[in-house]
């Protein structure tokens, strides 16, 4: 009996053993390897969720690159890459034939860098001062001018204007409006100044006035690319003035 007994303590400690080993070697792995399964899955799914989402916001702006292509054209004929001085002539040329103005002289000068506005200064204190409040602006002040805009990829090795004087000749109506449609031309033209004077030249219509407009064009360039060159035109006619 006593050997009986040992025998089924010994079967017993075999089935444990054997237990024990079974889920050492074959399930305890199984079970990591399905956990190690799973979190490689999560990994994917959120690796596929983003490239999901990069893939539509990809395709949304395909959808706009038309748009885009129109409008990166028109704002490279309004700021080209170089000074392109004969396309800016012809439109002159278009608007003067559509005012009845004529222009007499357009000289373009040599380009010059841009300077980014600097911020105005702000006020220190002395250590150990104590800063008096500034008074409140009353109701009938000016109001404060706003910043100017900048960019930081517009830099003086990239961006350029180039100074541009036109003599016309016509009524004070036909260069004001020869004025207004240069500065709404496709080419970008800031008018700065304008002068006129009765025209003394004989045979020419009462009221004629010979005007002079000063203003820039502008270039963006590479910045490793030196500043564009202006070519002047001789004074002449509207035909003339093309050449």
């Amino acid at each position: 009996m006593h050997s009986n007994r040992l025998w089924v303590i010994g079967s017993v400690l075999i089935t444990v053993v054997v237990l024990v080993l079974g889920w050492i070697v074959g399930v305890q792995p199984q079970l990591a390897a399905t956990a190690t399964a799973a979190v490689q899955r999560a990994e994917v799914e959120q690796t596929n969720a983003r490239y999901e989402a990069v893939l539509a916001k990809l395709k949304a702006e395909h959808e706009k690159l038309p748009e885009l292509t129109a409008q990166l054209a028109a704002l490279s004929a309004s700021v080209p890459s170089g000074t392109e001085s004969s396309g800016f002539v012809t439109e002159l040329n278009r608007i003067a034939a559509a005012t009845g103005v004529t222009i007499r002289s357009l000289t373009f000068s040599d380009a010059v860098t841009y300077k980014p506005p600097v911020p105005p200064a702000q006020p220190t204190t002395a250590p150990g001062s104590t800063a008096t409040p500034a008074p409140a602006p009353s109701p009938s002040a000016s109001p404060t001018a706003p910043a100017p805009a900048t960019d930081p990829l517009i830099t003086s090795t990239n961006f350029f204007a180039s100074p541009v004087q036109v003599g016309v000749r016509g009524s004070l109506a036909q260069v004001l409006e020869f004025l207004a449609g240069a500065q709404a031309g496709e080419r970008l033209f800031l008018v700065t100044t304008l002068s006129s004077s009765p025209s003394t030249d004989e045979g020419v219509p009462e009221g004629t006035v010979d005007a002079t407009i000063g203003g820039y064009i502008y270039a963006v360039t590479p910045a490793a690319s030196a500043p564009p060159t202006g070519s002047a035109a001789t004074s002449g006619s509207t035909s003339q003035a093309s050449k």
